[in-house]
């Protein structure tokens, strides 16, 4: 009696084992290629995201160059229009220079005489 219900038990616990084992495998098995599948798209999204940070990065480098190459332009005509200020100033301080000295000798004359 007890030995025909142990058998039986035993039978049905070696029946279950195996049904869950199979589930088990089953189960570790959809887990592997959902993870496969995820890492997969990881893979893809991060490849992608590199790809976009390398194009901006570029983009940014080109965009840079050209500030620069703006910049130097710029300069160059600020530097021109400065060196032409300075040059207008002499001529100006020259002519100034030059019309203090008639007054200064006008008057030097009209005291004279």
């Amino acid at each position: 009696d007890m030995d025909a219900l142990r058998t039986e038990l035993k039978g049905d616990m070696d029946a279950l084992r195996t049904e869950l084992k199979g589930d088990m495998d089953a189960l570790r098995t959809e887990l592997k290629g959902d993870m496969d599948a995820v890492r997969t798209d990881l893979k893809s999204d991060f490849q992608v995201h590199r790809s976009d940070t390398r194009y901006d990065s570029s983009s940014l480098r080109a965009e840079i160059a050209a500030l620069r190459t703006e910049c130097r332009e710029d300069f160059g005509a600020l530097r021109i229009e400065i060196s032409g200020i300075r040059t207008d100033m002499r001529t100006d301080i020259a002519a100034l220079r030059a019309e203090i000295r008639d007054v200064a000798g006008s008057r030097r004359a009209s005291s004279v005489a």
